[in-house]
């Protein structure tokens, strides 16, 4: 399956070329396609709507503030991320990729 995109207003479809939200969503989703792994499986959502880039939001409901650019780089972390909380058993709520070199975890609170 492929992610939703969501996010976007009527206005954002209306214009030709559409707009900079639409090509975001668009753009992020095709990275997604080609990186070939599993983890386009493990989102399934991409909300445009925020102005300091996509957020993504897994099946489990983990929001991912993956930034305006340098997605692939971004991704290719994501995936080892989810793949170190899957491993540990942590309840994570969010994972931010936007900072260079790091990457920030909110857990849930029990």
């Amino acid at each position: 399956s492929v992610p939703v995109i969501t996010g976007l207003q009527p206005t954002d479809l209306e214009g030709h070329p559409p707009s900079a939200r639409v090509a975001a969503g668009i753009s992020l989703l095709r990275v997604l396609l080609r990186s070939e792994t599993a983890l386009i499986q493990q989102i399934s959502e991409i909300d445009v709507s925020r102005p300091d880039g996509p957020v993504l939001y897994t099946v489990e409901g983990v929001e991912v503030r993956i930034g305006a650019e340098d997605w692939e780089a971004r991704l290719g972390r994501l995936q080892g991320v989810l793949a170190q909380i899957r491993a540990g058993g942590e309840a994570v709520s969010a994972i931010d990729l936007r900072f260079r070199d790091q990457v920030v975890l909110k857990t849930m609170s029990r």
